[in-house]
């Protein structure tokens, strides 16, 4: 990936900044298909990348010398089978993962403390999906939207922080 900036409001935008490629676990070159970049409170910028079976992360360590350098490795969240994500910045300054893991039901894994190791995968449930879609409410409750190929747009939300309701909603749209 590369990332680009611009030095003010309505200024030119800089060259294009690449943020290197990790190495591919499974050899060959690394290609992302997915990626979603966030600023943090500090305003450090973190990046999730994803290859279609795994889900990388790269953080700035610093904002001195202005956006775009400064930046720390590529990690590997751990898991494999990861074939689409969203990644949630949580108002606790956490990152919350939603993937479709190779089965088709959808996974989640929560970061134990700001920018440290992750809690591990665990299922929310469903199938039939290729793609999720996730948020973060006012009162810390996550949500998500998942569907699959000519299916409905299907919601669930946990009914408390960190519990996942029971029962999915169809909101009876395909959406692709």
């Amino acid at each position: 990936p590369y990332l680009r900036y611009q030095s003010g409001y309505q200024q030119s935008w800089s060259g294009e900044i690449g943020l290197g490629v990790p190495t591919s676990p499974f050899g060959g070159p690394q290609y992302f298909d997915c990626v979603r970049l966030f600023r943090s409170n500090n305003g450090l910028l973190t990046l999730f990348a994803g290859d279609g079976n795994v889900v990388w992360n790269i953080t700035q360590t610093s904002t001195n010398g202005g956006p775009g350098t400064n930046w720390g490795t590529w990690s590997q969240v751990p898991g494999t089978k990861i074939t689409q994500f969203d990644a949630i910045k949580q108002s606790n300054e956490r990152f919350a993962l939603l993937s479709v893991n190779a089965g088709t039901s959808i996974d989640q894994n929560i970061q134990n403390s700001v920018g440290g190791t992750w809690g591990g995968w665990s299922n929310v449930g469903g199938g039939g999906f290729l793609k999720v879609d996730g948020g973060q409410l006012s009162d810390g409750r996550l949500y998500l939207f998942g569907n699959g190929l000519g299916s409905s747009e299907w919601l669930k939300y946990q009914s408390s922080v960190g519990t996942w309701s029971g029962s999915w909603t169809n909101l009876g749209t395909n959406v692709f």
